[in-house]
């Protein structure tokens, strides 16, 4: 599960050391001994939605291939098929196998947070296969209708190496990117407690079908809210007075266009303090603006509304994904080959 908070965070993730059962017959001996090198990984989570430190349970999925590096029309050999990398306490990762680097091979890495496991409750399915034009990652029916803690944070890396035993090991770094935006929406009082009645957003697309090549990340939307649709909606909400609630938590959507003509919109009912309940006031306003044209993978949108007696200002703030860096640096715990799971641990 993703933990939000206030902060989001660069993270250094150990993966593992791993063995290279399709390359065996090519396999080096460790530097200074017989010892083989395992494969060992680095991942950044670096733009992270709103998380301080991974959680028990969290985890993401690998996928690799080699081949030689002096013959680029070499056929891929697999290493890692959707490689479920985990951690039990949220610093010590481990998964199932161990791959050893060797000599003179090159290694293309593919990475997908969550995990695919983890994918199944918000995609019909997830696929990485190697092609004529390189790897495609594929995420089909992808459903982003879960907001707040619920919200999933669809995140891709890749990395390719030519690894050089007389060099020795290093780890693989993955620098995770965003492939969803992110928005927020907030009421904001002026004097009076504020009773809302209702809260909704049509019009913007949810779900789809996610593919990226070496090249480019597309998505493929397939469903929009709609009114009655439960979706990106919220009821019932008291605001103070002079006071900001944020209505919905992170709302994370795919990248889309908002055209000048059914543009997503919102619309918010609400009464003041003091008013009869029979007593309403419904406001709507278009997500578009003169300055938000499109919701960009990696960027953060929070949309505003300050009310006041009989009038509502939108008004929209764009910021990057990434609001702090920080670093943590891993270690395996044991040495290479020596347990039947790599386990690493915080230096």
């Amino acid at each position: 599960m993703i933990r939000r908070t206030n902060i989001l965070k660069t993270l250094c993730v150990p993966v593992a050391a791993v063995s290279l059962a399709a390359c065996s017959d090519t396999l080096p001996g460790g530097p200074g001994g017989g010892d083989r090198d395992a494969i060992g990984f680095r991942g950044a989570p670096e733009t992270r939605a709103a998380v301080n430190g991974f959680a028990a349970g969290d985890a993401f999925s690998v996928w690799a291939w080699c081949r030689s590096a002096q013959d680029a029309q070499d056929t891929p050999v697999p290493v890692f098929d959707a490689e479920r990398v985990y951690t039990g306490d949220g610093s010590a990762w481990t998964y199932e196998h161990t791959e050893y680097w060797a000599d003179g091979r090159t290694y293309a890495f593919h990475a997908l947070f969550p995990d695919r496991e983890a994918l199944e409750a918000a995609a019909g399915a997830v696929s990485c296969v190697p092609g004529e034009n390189g790897v495609r990652l594929t995420v089909s029916g992808f459903d982003a209708r879960q907001t707040g803690e619920g919200a999933v944070d669809l995140m891709t890396a890749r990395r390719t190496v030519t690894y050089d035993a007389a060099e020795g090991p290093s780890p693989v770094s993955l620098k995770f990117a965003h492939e969803l935006a992110r928005l927020a929406f907030r009421v904001r009082t002026q004097g009076r407690e504020v009773e809302i009645v209702s809260f909704k957003v049509n019009g913007a697309g949810y779900a789809g079908d996610f593919v990226r090549t070496e090249e480019t990340a597309t998505w493929t939307l397939c469903e929009r809210t709609v009114a009655d649709d439960g979706i990106f909606a919220v009821s019932d909400l008291s605001v103070g007075a002079s006071d900001v609630a944020d209505l919905l938590g992170d709302v994370l959507v795919p990248p889309q266009t908002l055209e000048e003509t059914g543009a997503p919109e919102l619309t918010l009912v609400y009464r003041l303090a003091g008013e009869p309940e029979a007593t309403s006031h419904t406001v709507s306003a278009s997500l578009r603006t003169s300055s938000v044209t499109q919701w960009q993978a990696g960027q953060s949108y929070a949309y505003t509304l300050d009310l006041r007696t009989g009038t509502l200002v939108l008004t929209v703030t764009i910021r990057p994904w990434i609001e702090e860096d920080a670093e943590v640096d891993w270690k395996p715990s044991t040495p290479a080959g020596t347990a039947d799971r790599n386990q690493f641990m915080a230096i």
